[in-house]
């Protein structure tokens, strides 16, 4: 994979490589257990494949040097795979959703880390899902629910309004904590 992606030096190539290893890896799972990759085999495998594509994404994105991001297409197709599969999970738990809740917000902390936008709109997209539930489920039948989308929509807007103004110095204290071939990385994305 690496070779052929740095070969022609075309980032984009390791999207369909990934989704064909994504495709061989549902197959050997498959074979793995002895059933047919069913549904619910793929849903319990995909999170595995997508968080160890972003860990390969994590990988490569430590390795490279140079202005070519040849981690995106790995980290935005690990996280397609990670997070729709824990997100088409249905859970009547509250507290495996607050736990999902919680990934998200990791992940946007993530997005911060490693300055990827993917990881911040997924996360963001989660937590999303998640504050919606708490509204339309827990205050659909209350006088609360025009007043629970209110506060949660004013925390958003003020929470971008935060990261709007202290955005670079919480960027600049995380840079602190990465080693130094993640902090050249993210300067060649900024």
């Amino acid at each position: 994979m690496a070779g052929v992606v740095h070969r022609f030096r075309l980032p984009f190539l390791a999207l369909p490589i990934a989704v064909t290893l994504w495709y061989i890896g549902m197959d050997m799972a498959a074979v793995v257990t002895g059933g047919a990759a069913d549904w619910e085999l793929r849903q319990q495998y995909t999170p595995f494949f997508g968080l160890a594509t972003i860990l390969l994404a994590l990988w490569a994105d430590l390795r490279q040097h140079g202005p070519l991001d040849h981690a995106f297409w790995i980290y935005l197709f690990g996280l397609l795979g990670f997070w729709s599969a824990l997100t088409a999970d249905s859970s009547d738990s509250e507290l495996a959703r607050l736990g999902y809740c919680v990934l998200n917000l990791g992940l946007i902390a993530a997005g911060v880390a490693l300055a990827r936008r993917t990881f911040l709109e997924f996360g963001g997209l989660g937590v999303s899902i998640y504050l919606g539930h708490l509204a339309y489920d827990r205050f659909a039948e209350s006088l609360f629910f025009p007043f629970a989308l209110t506060v949660i929509g004013l925390g958003i807007v003020a929470a971008g309004v935060w990261w709007q103004r202290h955005g670079d110095a919480v960027e600049t204290a995380v840079q602190q904590y990465l080693p130094d071939n993640l902090v050249a990385a993210r300067r060649h994305r900024m």
